[in-house]
């Protein structure tokens, strides 16, 4: 049951941290493929020389921001599935895992904010690990 429930947490971390690097400017780069898309049609089909690369190019983005929207949905679904979980703990337990999944703390900051060390820390996580059950469709079992 820990290795499931650890397995559950570290996936969501994973998900996370690489949805994070593939959004972080993905507004911006939507906005200005689009803009210069516009621009470049406009250009191309005023001079006659308008091709399908341009247009195929805008679709690749919006559907690459429609798949980032979707994964952010699933996070997000996953977060109030781990939300609701560690609600349902005791302390220090739901402290602990609060602050490792949800704010994303480092276990030194963790420890320090509990007044713990970070050794104690890994022992009450692996204890909690024990207690969670987390129910999501969308985390990998």
């Amino acid at each position: 049951m820990i290795d499931k429930q650890r397995k559950k947490l570290k996936n969501y971390r994973n998900n996370l941290s690489r949805l994070e690097m593939l959004n972080i400017d993905i507004d911006n780069i939507y906005d200005n493929v689009v803009s210069n898309t516009a621009n470049e049609l406009s250009v191309k089909c005023n001079t006659n020389i308008c091709t399908d690369s341009t247009y195929t190019t805008t679709m690749r983005v919006i559907d690459l921001k429609d798949l980032l929207c979707k994964q952010r949905v699933m996070l997000l679904q996953d977060l109030s599935s781990i939300i609701t979980a560690i609600e349902a703990l005791d302390e220090p337990y739901k402290s602990l895992l609060y602050m490792r999944y949800v704010q994303c703390q480092k276990w030194e900051d963790i420890a320090s904010n509990l007044a713990l060390s970070v050794s104690r820390c890994y022992t009450i996580h692996n204890d909690a690990l024990l207690l969670i059950d987390i129910k999501s469709d969308n985390m990998y079992e």
